[in-house]
C-alpha cells in the first residue's frame, strides 16, 4: 500500500459515504469562483433593479457550492450601500441558501455581481461591473476569457466577459463591458468583428463590411477579433445564434511596436515612415531594405 506522504486528503476515496461536507469539498479551490453565467442587473423603475437567474460557484472560505437561481430577483438601489453582491454560509442545515445583499464594501469571500452608479442628484443611473476595487466577480477560465455574449436586453449591442491583453508595453485589462451599439444595415445582411484594440485595451466594432445575401467578414487585418456578429436590415437584437466565437485564446503573432514596425490598412507589416527616408517604405517587399541617410 502506498506510503501517505504529505499528509494527503483525497476527495472523495472510495467507499467513503458521499455526504454534502464530502461531496463539496471534492471542488473547493479546484473549480474557479465567480458568476458562471447571467447575474446581470437592470434598472426597472426609480431605484427598483431586477437580477436575472444565475450560475454561480461561490465559498465562505472552508466549503465551495454551486448555486443556480432560476428567476428573476427584485433588488433595491442604496446609495450608501451600492454593491450587490451573492454571500453563502456553511452551516449544515438545509437551508443553507446563498444570500443575496447590498452593502458598502463587500467581504473577502462575496462573490460582486456589480456596483449601482448615481447621479449627484442620488438617481440611480446605471450599473458598473469593473469597479476598481471590486470588480466583477468573473471565473478566470479558458471558456469564458473574452466571450461575446447576448446581452439580457432587446438591444442591438452585445456583452464582453472580463479579460486580459497583451501588447509589447503592458497587460490590458478589459474589464466586463456592453458593446457600442451596431448600426442594422440598410438592406440583405452584414458581418461585423468584434474586437480588443491590443493597444488601448478597448472593446470595438469593426463594420467595414459588405452588405449582401450572404455577407462575409471584413478581414481581420491583425486585429485581436473576439467574435463575428451577423445582423440583418430588420435586426432589432442581437441572440446568441447571431455570435459566431472566433476567439483564438493566443497573443497576435506578430505585434508591431508602431515605433519601427506598424500594419497598413490590409494588416501586413511595414516599416514605419519616418522623416529623412529616402523613400516611404509602404509596403516593404520582400528582401528589400531601407537605410536612413541621415545618421
Amino acid at each position: 500500500m502506498p506510503e501517505n506522504k504529505g499528509t494527503q486528503t483525497v476527495s472523495l476515496i472510495h467507499y467513503t459515504a458521499a455526504t454534502s461536507p464530502n461531496v463539496n469539498k471534492r471542488h473547493q479551490d479546484i473549480r474557479e469562483l465567480g458568476i458562471y453565467q447571467g447575474g446581470r442587473l437592470t434598472a426597472v423603475v426609480d431605484k427598483s433593479v431586477s437580477l436575472s437567474s444565475l450560475i454561480a460557484e461561490i465559498s465562505d472560505g472552508t466549503y465551495q457550492v454551486k448555486v443556480e437561481t432560476t428567476t428573476v430577483v427584485s433588488l433595491t438601489a442604496v446609495e450608501a450601500t451600492p454593491y450587490f453582491v451573492l454571500r453563502w454560509t456553511y452551516t449544515g442545515a438545509a437551508s443553507d441558501y446563498m444570500e443575496i445583499l447590498a452593502v458598502a464594501t463587500p467581504l473577502t469571500n462575496d462573490l460582486v455581481i456589480g456596483k449601482c452608479i448615481f447621479t449627484g442628484g442620488g438617481d440611480l443611473s446605471g450599473f458598473n461591473y469593473g469597479d476598481t476595487a471590486y470588480p466583477r466577480a468573473t471565473p478566470r477560465t479558458h471558456n469564458l476569457f473574452l466571450k461575446v455574449e447576448p446581452t439580457e436586453d432587446t438591444e442591438l449591442t452585445v456583452r464582453v466577459r472580463a479579460g486580459w491583453v497583451q501588447n509589447n508595453a503592458a497587460v490590458k485589462a478589459v474589464i466586463d463591458q456592453k458593446s457600442s451599439v451596431f448600426t442594422a444595415p440598410s438592406a440583405n445582411s452584414k458581418v461585423y468583428l468584434v474586437y480588443i484594440n491590443i493597444t488601448s485595451g478597448n472593446v470595438t466594432i469593426d463594420s467595414s463590411g459588405a452588405e449582401a445575401a450572404s455577407p462575409v467578414a471584413p478581414a481581420y487585418a491583425g486585429k485581436m477579433v473576439l467574435a463575428e456578429v451577423t445582423l440583418a436590415s430588420t435586426s432589432t437584437n442581437i441572440t446568441a445564434s447571431m455570435i459566431k466565437d472566433v476567439r483564438g485564446f493566443i497573443i497576435p503573432s506578430a505585434i508591431p511596436d508602431e515605433l519601427t514596425l506598424e500594419r497598413n490598412s490590409s494588416g501586413e507589416l511595414r516599416i514605419r515612415s519616418i522623416e529623412n527616408l529616402t523613400a516611404d517604405p509602404s509596403p516593404l517587399v520582400a528582401g528589400q531594405i531601407w537605410i536612413r541617410t541621415d545618421l
